[in-house]
């Protein structure tokens, strides 16, 4: 068994909660998937959707250095913080949930 390092990143308030709604509906599934699973999650943001100073009030949760890795790349792709791509995925699946 391969030994998985976790640290952590930060969603946005509100984002925070749609994931703990969403972890709510579905109890039986790992954080660690659940995770992934937001990582799959497209998202349509740009340079121009890049929002200054988005931190505040954010909330910390857990994340595999590799999964940390994914959404560094996907932030640099989309112009966008690391914060704000991985709520716009959280908001985006528990649209999709209906959560």
């Amino acid at each position: 068994m391969t030994h998985t390092t976790h640290t952590v990143t930060r969603l946005l308030p509100e984002a925070f909660e749609r994931l703990a709604a969403i972890k709510a509906k579905y109890p039986d599934m790992k954080h660690t998937a659940l995770v992934g699973e937001l990582l799959k999650e497209p998202v349509n943001l740009s340079p121009f959707d890049n929002v200054k100073g988005v931190a505040e009030g954010s909330k910390a949760i857990r994340i595999t250095t590799d999964q940390l890795e994914l959404l560094k790349a996907q932030s640099a792709v989309a112009g966008c913080s690391m914060i704000q791509v991985l709520s716009t995925k959280v908001r985006q699946l528990a649209d999709k949930l209906g959560v």
